[in-house]
């Protein structure tokens, strides 16, 4: 007994076939246009929003109001326990609340929180959006005086609490008993600020052109790097054939100055306000 093999339609298959795959591009390229416009629209929106907010976080009202919610709160939770003949010690307590316990010692390691720190903490929050947008005008905005700076400030307390943090493990001998007996801080945090004032610079220019001239670790950093590009190039004159692995870092230095310089370049076409400061003329100001 013999049985029929069944009859496969093959142009039929293979026809249904695409139509499957062009559907499914089809619904693949909606999808996606469906995410470009979802895109677009929130950029919109966030443009439109940085337009209603504020220039800085510290010039938002709000800031304020939650200023005063905690100083309230502080007052409620603390004031009672404190009798008219103990006053002082109250306001002592206060002041160390508003502006952070400034009578502990540089070595102890201790964070000096205020209550700007703690209205900010706040103010994340309760408008992580705005937060990120306030996050991301702080990137390229110039502050008249440089120490007002939260960037500025950021990079100080980190360069604090990393040397604090150093400081201790020396004085604890984990390095060694010799490097606990040439204990020097404030060679340590000159270390540490050149690493991290290094790093301001790569990651805000705006900031760096707007400060070079009026705050001395950028300026002095902007220093280091020029002996640095200057002394490469003069090592690629005197050794051009040199294939040491010193030299091509040499080499990739230089590369890396004109790429900086191409980058000024297109900075200063799209700002204009930059284009003094990008040239390097000394004694000038935006403001």
């Amino acid at each position: 007994m013999s049985f029929e093999q069944p009859k496969f339609d093959q142009p039929k298959a293979e026809e249904e076939s695409q139509d499957k795959r062009v559907e499914e591009i089809q619904d693949s390229e909606k999808i996606k246009k469906i995410k470009e416009d979802k895109k677009r629209l929130k950029e919109k929106e966030i443009e439109s929003k940085e337009n209603e907010l504020f220039e800085g976080l510290d010039k938002d009202p709000r800031i304020q109001e939650i200023k005063d919610e905690l100083v309230d709160n502080w007052k409620k939770i603390n004031g009672s326990r404190y009798k008219e003949d103990d006053k002082d010690c109250f306001k002592a307590e206060f002041i160390e609340f508003v502006h952070g316990d400034i009578y502990s010692q540089p070595d102890y390691g201790k964070e000096i929180i205020t209550l700007d720190d703690r209205a900010i903490k706040v103010f994340e929050k309760r408008f992580p959006e705005d937060t990120e947008i306030y996050a991301k005008k702080e990137k390229t905005r110039i502050y008249e005086n440089p120490i007002n700076d939260p960037l500025i400030k950021k990079t100080e307390k980190k360069i604090k609490r990393m040397t604090d943090e150093h400081m201790a493990q020396l004085l604890k001998g984990i390095w060694g008993e010799e490097k606990a007996k040439e204990v020097n801080r404030s060679k340590e945090e000159a270390r540490f600020a050149i690493r991290q004032w290094d790093i301001f610079i790569s990651l805000y220019p705006e900031k760096t052109a707007g400060y070079k001239n009026k705050f001395e670790p950028i300026r002095e950093i902007l220093k280091r790097r020029e002996t640095k590009v200057q002394q490469a190039i003069r090592s690629e004159l005197r050794y051009p054939k040199t294939e040491s692995h010193h030299l091509k870092g040499i080499v990739e230095q230089v590369k890396l100055r004109k790429h900086d310089e191409q980058q000024d370049g297109q900075r200063k076409e799209k700002n204009p306000e930059l284009r003094h400061f990008l040239k390097g003329d000394k004694g000038t100001s935006i403001f």
